[in-house]
């Protein structure tokens, strides 16, 4: 069997993409958890609906199209990420830091 190197290409840079949203997600909720005074019970809370959130939609529109907007959101939300105030200050922080 002939291996497709596009396919490939692209399930890996969409696995890529959704673990790093999976993990950012997390690390965004603790970054921001001071910053807008949530307590820990109200961060579970957002990654409780998050999750049953992904869940109903994947019964309502299946699968395939649940995993397609967990490719593309992410991707939308970095973009936009980088032209917000302050993101090139904190990449210099974080640059300085390691």
């Amino acid at each position: 069997m002939k291996m497709n190197k596009k396919v490939l290409l692209l399930l890996g840079t969409g696995h890529a993409i959704t673990d790093i949203s999976q993990g950012a997600i997390p690390m965004v909720l603790a970054f921001l958890q001071p910053v807008l005074g949530l307590s820990q019970l109200q961060v579970g809370i957002v990654m409780l609906a998050f999750s049953i959130t992904l869940g109903w939609l994947a019964d309502q529109w299946g699968l395939p199209a649940v995993f397609k907007m967990m490719v593309l959101f992410p991707v939308i939300g970095l973009v936009i990420a980088v032209f917000l105030p302050g993101s090139r200050e904190l990449s210099r922080r974080q640059g300085a830091g390691s």
